[in-house]
């Protein structure tokens, strides 16, 4: 796989990592005792589990979806640029990334800095849209009416809360694609976003169980292509000569 600059993981994250992956759970998938999260069944040394940390922690440097700002052209071509970088990995290379950065999220990893403004949960909810904005800059998940009804019964029948069942205060999205949203794209190739996310406490959902971003980038893996033109997206969000003065 490619190699990115390592990021330090604890021997209590690696020793975590290789017991989840020696307990078998159903339908050939492992169950991680310690945080209940659905992890691919491998069996790995710790130099991969390293390099899924250097993936997670490339992760972790993203802006977050907040409910107090949007995101600008320069925290937008952040996450396009790693989307470009991560989409040609190896899909199982791929899911065990998001699958460690969910699980750091869950021990307090990666979370953003207290403000005094957000509490613990509403924290967990700002990190998981780190890899819930990259998904969707990642693939390119249009589809008309009938195909999208199908593609959200199928994600239902899986028990995939895509999402995290992050609720946002609107949408601009006129097709009411769920699979796109909240990320919509203007006719010069930049993203933007379509809704205002709502604070915790606002769903209902558990911020630690409802999203598995790993899970999540299986189905889209399975169901949608991966963008051809994230290179025109990241020319677009360049700074302009006015703004570089």
């Amino acid at each position: 796989m490619h190699r990115f600059v390592i990021v330090k993981v604890s021997a209590m994250f690696a020793a975590t990592l290789i017991i989840g992956a020696a307990v078998a759970g159903p339908d050939g998938l492992s169950q991680d005792p310690m945080t209940g999260l659905a992890c691919v069944k491998r069996a790995k040394g710790l130099a991969d589990y390293q390099d899924y940390a250097s993936i997670a922690g490339l992760i972790s440097t993203l802006p977050v979806w907040d409910e107090i700002q949007s995101l600008t052209d320069a925290d937008w071509k952040k996450v396009v640029e790693l989307a470009d970088t991560l989409k040609d990995l190896k899909p199982d290379d791929m899911e065990n990334g998001l699958l460690l950065y969910a699980m750091m999220v869950r021990f307090g990893q990666f979370l953003p800095p207290e403000d005094g403004v957000h509490d613990g949960a509403d924290r967990v909810f700002m990190a998981q849209s780190r890899p819930l904005l990259l998904i969707r800059v990642m693939f390119d998940a249009s589809c008309g009416a009938e195909e999208m009804a199908a593609l959200a019964k199928e994600a239902n029948d899986d028990g995939l809360f895509d999402g995290g069942g992050i609720s946002a205060s609107h949408s601009d999205d006129a097709s009411g694609n769920r699979f796109s949203f909240p990320v919509g794209w203007q006719a010069d190739h930049r993203p933007r976003l379509e809704a205002q996310r709502l604070p915790f406490g606002s769903t209902g959902s558990d911020p630690l169980d409802s999203y598995q971003p790993h899970r999540e980038y299986r189905f889209y893996r399975e169901h949608f292509k991966v963008r051809t033109d994230l290179q025109k997206a990241i020319a677009a969000l360049e700074p302009k000569e006015k703004d570089k003065s």
